[in-house]
């Protein structure tokens, strides 16, 4: 497996508001943004070609809050040392998504995101799989 850096953030707005942001926080940081089906996810990339990261980007939310779980990962699949580039692609995201809501983006544990949410949503607490609700 690849390299990888992954974080979940937890903010106070709704998803209306965040997502676009979102791909905004992306496009200032020169990555290509590719919308997925579902509209929670979002998939971008730096770099050129198999050189660079993709980053992956899941939204889950409730009507007044979103949990937003970055991964970034080597595009190439033989890189097994990013060298700090998939943290510094969280941390330069954060500080984007930061600046255009204009609120702190601080980083929680993927297990304390999961938990949360599953509280939102009705979900079992520490369940491997999460399912996307819309209230």
């Amino acid at each position: 497996m690849p390299a990888a850096s992954r974080k979940a953030f937890a903010i106070s707005l709704p998803f209306e508001q965040v997502m676009p942001a979102i791909e905004q926080a992306l496009m200032k940081m020169g990555a290509q943004v590719y919308r997925e089906q579902i509209p929670e996810n979002i998939k971008a990339k730096t770099g050129r070609g198999r050189a660079g990261e993709n980053i992956s980007i899941t939204v889950r939310h409730s009507q007044s809050r979103c949990d937003v779980e970055v991964v970034s990962m080597c595009a190439s699949t033989g890189k097994l040392i990013d060298w700090g580039s998939n943290e510094n692609n969280v941390q330069t995201f954060a500080k984007e998504l930061s600046t255009l809501l204009q609120l702190p983006v601080v980083p929680k544990s993927l297990k304390d995101a999961a938990d949360d949410y599953a509280l939102l949503t009705d979900v079992a607490p520490g369940r491997d799989s999460l399912e996307v609700t819309h209230d």
